[in-house]
């Protein structure tokens, strides 16, 4: 996976020159709004629902950084349904950047090691039932 890391020891000097987002333990969906908001300083129009983060997260013309990388803690108290529509906009944006824009930026999103199955299996099903049509593989990701 390219945009998309499982690991315990992360070191933020490999990205020295990356806007690095570290999202701490969420259990609600407005916690990860909310923290999401202040470490990637999300503009005052953020409305703090699904529809606005996937757009957001398809944008970044804030960040003058090219490279952006988002730290997930601990996502594992979020409900199920929030994490598999959270996850569903982290593969959209990933499908986005790499196909539709002519962007400086690149994402990367670092989940912890324990969290990978549940999150593999969540972007699996993701890629064959979400709404959005992708035009990457699971090997872009």
């Amino acid at each position: 996976m390219k945009h998309i890391i499982f690991t315990d020891e992360w070191n933020k000097d490999f990205f020295s020159n990356a806007y690095i987002g570290y999202v701490s333990s969420v259990a609600t969906e407005r916690e990860l709004y909310t923290e999401l908001s202040n470490i990637l300083q999300f503009p005052s129009y953020f409305g703090k629902n699904w529809d606005a983060l996937d757009e957001l997260y398809r944008d970044f013309n804030w960040i003058e950084d090219e490279e952006i990388v988002i730290v997930h803690n601990d996502l594992s108290e979020l409900s199920l349904n929030d994490l598999k529509t959270y996850i569903g906009i982290i593969v959209n944006s990933i499908d986005f950047w790499n196909h539709y824009l002519n962007d400086p930026h690149t994402l990367l999103y670092v989940f912890p090691k324990s969290e990978k199955r549940k999150i593999v299996d969540i972007i699996h099903e993701c890629m064959q039932t979400c709404v959005f049509e992708f035009r990457l593989k699971i090997e872009d990701l």
